[in-house]
């Protein structure tokens, strides 16, 4: 994946490196979440696990790397959160918020917190115009044609999201 391997450069670049010498750092002053992570191309994560801990934690700014895809910084913009971007360079942060990556844990309370958060933020932070409904459409994105990450047995979950009113596109 051309993305994975930009920002595997990025990381490994800033790693050969070494540690820097903290006086030579720029200070930020304040407390900021850190938007960075290893998936920093995956929407799963950035649902899954930056999502949930910015829905858990204190509102504070989130900081993210200028090579961030702009979707993702548009994305968390949109939901509500103010960004800053980091130029490339070293910074000493007076309190940053990382979040854990943890393992898979889609458990119901995790799914509401979810579902509560873009109810009640998506209409009122859309600075795009679109107006929507309180009356959606259920979705399933179908990964059938790709070659990776692929549901195994989605004939067989497709009669379930039926079930459930859900449209696969």
């Amino acid at each position: 994946n051309l993305f994975d391997s930009e920002h595997k450069r990025h990381i490994q670049s800033r790693l050969e490196k070494g540690l820097c010498d903290p006086s030579k750092a720029s200070q930020l002053q304040g407390t900021y979440h850190l938007g960075i992570s290893p998936h920093i191309y995956s929407y799963y994560h950035l649902i899954t696990d930056l999502l949930p801990h910015l829905i858990n934690f204190p509102k504070y700014p989130v900081l993210v790397a200028k090579f961030t895809p702009i979707s993702y910084i548009n994305f968390l913009k949109e939901i509500g959160f103010e960004i800053k971007v980091l130029p490339p360079k070293v910074f000493l942060i007076e309190k940053l918020f990382i979040p854990e990556i943890g393992p898979i844990d889609w458990n119901k309370k995790k799914l509401k917190k979810i579902q509560n958060f873009f109810e009640k933020n998506i209409s009122r932070n859309n600075s795009s115009g679109i107006k929507y409904k309180k009356n959606h459409q259920k979705i399933y994105v179908s990964r059938k044609l790709v070659s990776k990450r692929h549901l195994t047995n989605e004939d067989e979950f497709l009669p379930i999201l039926k079930k459930f009113n859900f449209k696969r596109v």
